[in-house]
């Protein structure tokens, strides 16, 4: 079994925290482009994602690439 050095951190952890980062700040994105809440901000990700067919955290990198849709 393979031992992880002190301070590393579960691979499966850092890729949620970071998918999770880039949701919300394309939410933020979306606020400020659309003057919209953030929960219907994250309706217009996923939308977005639903109409391209492809996963939310997808979309949301792309709109903080761009910022916006």
């Amino acid at each position: 079994m393979e031992q992880s050095e002190p301070g590393d951190t579960a691979p499966d952890a850092t890729d949620a925290d970071d998918e999770r980062d880039v949701v919300a700040q394309a939410t933020g994105v979306l606020v400020a482009q659309f003057g919209i809440s953030p929960d219907a901000a994250f309706d217009k990700l996923a939308a977005a994602a639903n109409e391209r067919d492809r996963g939310v955290v997808d979309v949301a990198r792309e709109v903080v690439e761009h910022g916006g849709l």
